[in-house]
């Protein structure tokens, strides 16, 4: 038997070198690897987790010594800050970044686009500032450098930056940016140089390693940035976006260098000038201002433990101003030692002819001269600090035609203060003025204020410059306040302040006349050992008016957190109380009006509130009305009591504010709910849920004081609501777009008009910016059904039915439907008894423009239906039939369908037929909303106008009937009547020219008839 060989060694050798075969086959085409789309992917994927930011890329190759390129890398984080590139080349490979001394070559980075998110608006009411975390001590924390050395070049070029919104267009674009970025080691500066476009550029080197010998930690570099002609509108258009300021529109030319040395001292020089400087937009009122050339110099520098300014200078043509000096703390225990002093000058004159609009200049003055003058100096000893103010207007004179009017007194300002190791002390504080007065005094220990103003000479100086728009005023207003020491930590404030024999015109369309005001305000401030305010307590204050009074008690308030957040308030009360009949004296007054109807009764609102760091909680909040009477033409509505009561917090820097309770008791309305408002500053969406239970019986008895006193209802029973609507919305559409609500009332019984509706629940639903309200009833043995609705869906809102709405179908007149349905298409139904018929009404079509001139675009058609009709005639149809001699007579309505149109606001109506006996009127024309008319009424000649002989010639005749005036004050037109009687005349005789006894007896029965018929008391109803 012949024996095999064995390969069991030689197999395990194979396997031993596969095993490093494989890892550094790996090795060498890792770099393909990665590149590979599904690989690059799923790297992305977790480098983007990892960071917190979205990444993608297009191709990509990687070498370990021909270089890295990636294509359309994209970067996006969470808050919208994002980064696109066309392509990013590294021109060292991987070997050449591995290793203690890294060399990245030339990265050149093409056409990128940084997108930076723009902010919000900012609020009405900025949210308190955040104070920066206390730094630590200069040269006490050192700047961790890696254990590796870097060197190469970033090269960026035809970038792009870009602050947008989400969703929205760039507004604002900054565009050809390159950047030369150089590093031959770490330890080197790094120097960079840029361009933006062609008008800017800059220079910088920054050294991130101390040099030997210097403290750790401290950067050192320079800065140099040069600028041609730079256009500064686009930086105003994104300044904007931050806060509201006005556009601005100028070049901006020169140049600014900065040191920083590595100790932490650093110096700043330069010159900038701006050439046809531009504003326009907010708070300027339609001024656009223009400053031909405006230069700012400045050379600043802190050397050791000094601030140095050897120059900061602006100049203009209207303003001034300059700094200098030195303050140095070198030495100094407590404070720095010399002097910084700052002057300014303004051209009032110059400045009124830039900006007349926004200074309200009057238009027949001209302002030939006037400067305010300032000047402050800040200086120390090492032991205190002294800062002196003054401020002055001088020579300010306005022409009035040939007239020069000046100031009666120039106005002064000083202040002089210190501040000491004990704390700070004002020496004096004065303003001085023919038509003010203020001075002060003191320091924590002891210090008082006293001002005084005359309205009647502010105003009066005032006027000499400034267009007041009618405003006039007398009256004194005195303030005075008071710091006194209870002990070494406490001080107590007391400010009081009175307004007397005030008369103000022209801010209302009425006068102001005789009122009083007095404020008082008194607290204890607590200190701590170091002098800083810790709490107020003991706060109280009061109000007192001719319209309401006012108390405050019980209030402790502590300063906000250093984090931010609201002063602590605990146990704060307030306590108004009013006259209702002062309140609506003092509204008539300022609106030169008499308010009606007259309104008596008792108003008392309290409330507490407590504020912690970011909550302003109230626990409760109650406004009472007792003895309410509304009384109006000696209709009188009566409410022993109505309560508002709520409960609810307030989150200032949100602005949103919760409301935990929310009910209403009186026994017109209850209601119950809660809800919440947020956005208070500027959106402020109300929601609000809950159950409302109203007595219409008493809504009747509150319409009839206001001459509603046809409507009559009886029900009352609970019924959910829920609402939400922003309050911000001005007018109807505004308030519509967005709001979702619903909410339904019970209505047991109901006369309105003469129709008689039971178990009616009309039902509010809003949503989509309609708002629909439904209701469906059985009336006077027929059926009610009617939607109105309003549409703000387009440009203008509209009230409108749906087309084709039959909303009375059968229903049994009555007296009040007559007058006051049918009476707004033919006023002769005003008045009219019902001795049957039934009705009804289609609605073709109804829009309504809910505006102020709605009469114009008003689009109303249909039709009444009336059936088996006979009515007793009312005032007017009385008065037509006197004129034909049908006194008492009853009159029926033939069954006919009357259709009418309002367009303008007119309401045209197709004729209507009534008869009495074998004769029949007809009456047309237009009634106006307004309550004008302009109607004719053909009437017939009846027999018992004229005798039988004549009555046989005239038998066939008309007369026209012209009623103008108003529905509620009509006339006949004398001169058509004249007119209409006389032409039936002249028809009668031609008639009897064979008969000449017939003819003369016509003649003078006419004549008699004539004039029986024109007395004013036939013709004017």
């Amino acid at each position: 038997m012949i024996a095999r060989p064995r390969h069991g060694g030689r197999g395990r050798l194979w396997r031993g070198l596969s095993v490093p075969a494989v890892l550094v086959f790996a090795v060498i085409f890792l770099p393909t690897i990665v590149s590979l789309g599904p690989v690059q992917r799923l790297i992305l994927g977790k480098a983007g987790d990892l960071a917190g930011v979205a990444l993608s890329a297009g191709d990509c190759a990687l070498g370990w010594v021909g270089g890295i390129r990636v294509k359309n890398l994209a970067v996006r984080d969470p808050g919208g800050f994002s980064l696109r590139a066309e392509e990013i080349s590294v021109s060292s490979g991987l070997l050449r970044l591995i290793g203690r001394r890294a060399d990245i070559g030339v990265v050149r980075i093409v056409s990128p686009t940084v997108s930076v998110p723009l902010p919000e608006p900012p609020p009405a009411t900025p949210a308190p500032p955040v104070e920066p975390a206390p730094s630590a001590p200069a040269g006490a924390r050192s700047l961790r450098v890696p254990g590796i050395d870097l060197r190469g070049r970033v090269e960026i070029v035809g970038g792009r930056v870009e602050f947008a919104r989400p969703g929205a267009p760039p507004e604002f674009t900054a565009a050809e940016i390159s950047l030369d970025l150089r590093a031959d080691s770490l330890a080197e500066p790094l120097r960079l140089t840029g361009r933006m476009g062609r008008e800017a550029s800059v220079e910088a080197e920054v050294r991130l390693v101390p040099e030997a010998g210097s403290a750790p930690g401290r950067l050192a570099g320079r800065l140099a940035v040069r600028v041609s002609r730079l256009d500064l509108a686009p930086f105003g258009g994104l300044a904007r976006q931050y806060a509201p300021l006005p556009e601005v529109r100028g070049v901006l030319s020169g140049e600014v260098d900065a040191a920083l040395s590595g100790g932490g001292e650093w110096t700043a020089r330069g010159k900038l000038d701006a050439a046809g400087l531009g504003l326009r937009g907010h708070g300027l009122r339609g001024d656009e201002p223009e400053i031909e050339a405006l230069s700012v110099d400045f050379d600043v520098a802190r050397r050791s433990n000094a601030v140095v300014v050897s120059r900061c200078a602006l100049t203009s043509a209207l303003v001034a101003a300059q700094i200098s000096g030195a303050l140095d703390a070198t030495g100094a225990t407590d404070f720095p030692s010399g002097m910084l002093t700052a002057t300014a000058r303004v051209d009032v004159a110059a400045l009124a002819a830039q900006i007349p609009d926004t200074l309200a200049v009057r238009d027949d003055a001209t302002l030939r001269s006037g400067e305010m003058l300032m000047h402050a100096s800040l200086g120390g000893d090492g032991t205190r600090l002294s800062l002196r103010g003054r401020a002055e207007t001088r020579d300010i004179e306005a022409v009035h035609g040939e007239r020069v009017i000046a100031m009666e007194e120039p106005l002064r300002v000083a202040v002089d203060a210190q501040m000491t190791r004990e704390g700070p002390v004002l020496e004096r504080l004065e303003l001085a003025s023919s038509f003010a007065r203020v001075s002060g005094a003191g320091d924590l220990g002891q210090a008082s204020l006293t001002g005084s103003l005359d309205l009647q000479k502010a105003l009066r100086e005032a006027a000499k410059f400034v267009d007041l728009k009618g405003i006039t005023a007398t009256g004194t207003v005195e303030v005075s306040a008071l710091l006194g020491g209870l002990a070494r930590q406490e001080r107590r404030i007391a400010v009081n302040a009175a307004a007397r024999d005030l008369s103000i015109a022209g801010l209302t369309p009425g006068l102001i006349a005789n009122a009083a005001l007095l404020v008082r305000l008194a607290g204890v401030l607590r200190l701590t050992a170091s002098g800083a305010p810790e709490a107020f307590t003991e706060v109280s204050g009061a109000v007192e008016s001719d319209v309401l009074n006012a108390e405050l008690g019980a209030v402790r308030l502590a300063p906000a957190p250093a984090s931010g957040g609201l002063p602590s308030v605990t146990a704060g009360r307030l306590r108004i109380v009013s006259r209702l009949e002062d309140i609506a004296r003092f509204a008539g007054a300022a609106a030169a009006t008499n308010i009606t109807p007259d309104v008596r009764g008792t108003l008392t609102v309290e409330a507490t509130v407590d504020a912690e760091a970011d909550v302003l909680t109230i626990p409760t909040f109650r406004a009472d009305v007792t003895n309410l009477v509304i009384e109006k033409a000696g209709r009188t509505f009566a409410q022993p009591r109505a309560g508002l009561s709520a409960s609810g917090r307030l989150y200032p820097s949100r602005g949103d504010l919760v409301l935990d309770t929310l009910a209403l008791s009186s026994d017109l309305l209850n209601l119950a709910g809660a809800g919440s408002v947020e956005d208070i500053r500027n959106d402020r969406l109300l929601h609000l849920a809950g159950v409302t239970e109203c007595d219409v019986g008493r809504v009747a008895e509150l319409l009839t004081v206001f001459g509603q006193s046809g409507i009559r209802m009886r029900g009352r029973a609970p019924r959910p609501f829920q609402a939400r609507v922003s309050l911000a919305g001005r007018g109807v559409r505004e308030l519509l777009a967005g709001a979702e609500a619903e909410a339904g009332v019970f209505i047991e019984q109901a006369e309105l008009f003469g129709i008689a509706l039971s178990k009616l629940e009309p039902r509010l639903v809003v949503g989509h910016s309609v708002a629909t309200l439904k209701a469906e009833a059985d009336v006077n043995g027929g059926r009610l059904s009617m939607a109105p609705f309003v549409d703000a869906r387009d440009e203008t809102a509209v009230l409108a039915m749906p087309e084709g709405s039959q909303v009375l179908r059968d229903v049994r007149l009555t007296d009040e439907m007559a007058s006051e349905l049918l009476g707004l298409l033919h006023p002769l139904f005003k008045g009219c008894t019902v001795l049957g018929g039934r009705i009804g009404l289609l609605l073709e079509e109804c829009r309504v423009p809910i505006e102020d001139d709605f009469r114009r675009g008003m689009n109303i058609g249909g039709a009444i239906n009336l059936r088996e009709v006979r009515v007793k005639p009312g005032y007017m149809l009385t008065r037509v039939f006197e004129i034909i001699s049908l006194q008492g007579a009853a009159a029926v309505v033939p069954d006919q369908d009357v259709k009418f149109v309002c367009r303008a606001g007119r309401v045209k109506a197709t004729p209507l037929k009534i008869v009495s006996g074998p004769y029949q009127i007809t009456v047309s024309g237009t009634v106006g909303v307004d309550g004008s008319l302009d109607y004719v009424a053909e009437v017939p000649v009846t027999e018992g106008m004229v005798n039988a002989d004549v009555y046989r010639y005239v038998a066939d005749a008309r007369l026209k009937v012209i009623i103008r005036g108003t529905v509620t004050e009509p006339e006949i037109s004398r001169r058509s009547l004249d007119e209409s009687l006389g032409e039936l005349l002249r028809q009668a005789a031609q008639k009897a020219l064979l008969d000449e006894k017939a003819r003369k007896a016509l003649i003078d029965q006419g004549s008699k008839v004539l004039d029986e018929l024109l007395k004013d008391r036939r013709i004017r109803f």
